[in-house]
């Protein structure tokens, strides 16, 4: 009887763990955040890598994560592993249609080309962004990068200004 008991147990139990689903992208990258916080940039990459590949194409945890990846990566000095990542996340948002987070993509990469050889390439990160912001109405976006665009250009030596035309602004 004993002997019938102990095997029905780890019958049910081995159907237990089967059933029991994997870590989500959501933990994960909660995980990484976690350790990001506790200044584990090593551990806290793991776990964004891990959100990347377990989650589903369009996770919004996936995305936070290939970012998150990036930051860490350009906070390093690894700007071709951070503008790596940082694509990688305008492609997810681009695929998924999430405007803000291609602009804010094209804002990060252009953080990585801040190089003198690359500039003219971060510039135009920054005149895509602004498409993008004209064609979705979302000009409070703009006020959010008009320093760094702003200094981008300076750099290059370029004397304009970057602020949207009045007929963008809603004057006619």
């Amino acid at each position: 009887m004993t002997r019938v008991f102990l095997m029905a147990f780890l019958l049910v139990s081995a159907v237990a763990c089967r059933q029991q689903q994997p870590p989500s992208a959501e933990s994960y990258y909660m995980q990484g955040k976690a350790y990001e916080q506790q200044g584990r940039t090593a551990d806290a990459l793991r776990q964004y890598q891990l959100a990347y590949g377990n989650g589903s194409d369009n996770s919004e945890y996936v995305r936070k994560s290939i970012n998150a990846m990036g930051q860490l990566y350009l906070a390093a000095g690894r700007r071709d592993d951070a503008l790596t990542q940082f694509r990688r996340s305008y492609d997810y948002a681009a695929s998924s249609h999430d405007t803000v987070l291609m602009v804010l993509s094209l804002r990060d990469m252009s953080r990585c080309l801040r190089t003198p050889e690359w500039l003219p390439s971060a510039a135009n990160c920054f005149e895509r962004a602004d498409q993008l912001i004209t064609s979705a109405h979302l000009d409070s976006l703009r006020q959010q990068l008009l320093p760094e665009w702003t200094d981008v250009l300076t750099q290059l030596g370029e004397k304009r200004d970057p602020t949207p035309s009045p007929s963008l602004q809603g004057g006619e």
